[in-house]
């Protein structure tokens, strides 16, 4: 309601609240209780990162496999049915 009644006397609106930094205590205390500070970076950890990078390899290897084994199969398996050829007497004379 006050936000109205500055806009409608034509008063400046409120500056936004500034992010109040961290304090300079927090890495000490934390470090106090046992703990450090991380990054999200390495939260996960390299071990997990590798294995979810192998995982996702193995089913994109996994779904070209089976697109590939898909089209040999629809599209170029297909049977062709075998050619009788009647052979026909040779027109040069024998002697």
């Amino acid at each position: 309601m006050s936000q109205i009644l500055d806009a409608l006397r034509g008063a400046k609106p409120r500056a936004a609240a500034a992010p109040r930094p961290k304090s300079i205590r927090t890495p000490t205390a934390l470090k106090t209780l046992g703990q450090e500070q991380s990054s999200p970076a390495t939260r996960l950890g390299l071990p997990t990162k590798i294995v979810a990078y192998i995982t996702l390899l193995l089913i994109v290897i996994y779904l070209f496999w089976w697109v590939a084994l898909w089209v040999t199969t629809t599209y170029l398996d297909r049977q062709v049915e075998p050619q009788h050829f009647i052979a026909q007497p040779s027109s040069r004379p024998t002697r």
